[in-house]
């Protein structure tokens, strides 16, 4: 399972969906951590699950909320443009 939630925290970090899904691994993770967050889902670590025989794996996306359409469409144009924000992490 740590495996698995390490692969999920560096897709968010450095893959194709790096403006798209966050991640959390926080037990104490409430609503208003998610303010300015332009993410349109996260990722909740702390509640992924993995069968005994590993052939099945559950996991917790959270919607957030304050996210609006005009995020979405900016988010497409600098897609359509070809433009990624630089990580600093």
């Amino acid at each position: 399972m740590d495996s698995l939630n390490e692969m999920f925290r560096q897709l968010t970090l450095h893959g194709d969906l790096v403006e798209q899904v966050g991640y959390s691994s926080s037990s104490e993770h409430v609503s208003t951590d998610v303010v300015g967050n332009t993410s349109a889902t996260e990722i909740d670590s702390l509640n992924t699950i993995v069968s005994e025989n590993g052939k099945r794996v559950a996991y917790m996306l959270g919607t957030i909320m304050s996210m609006d359409i005009h995020t979405q469409v900016i988010r497409y144009a600098k897609h359509i443009a070809k433009v990624r924000r630089l990580t600093y992490f």
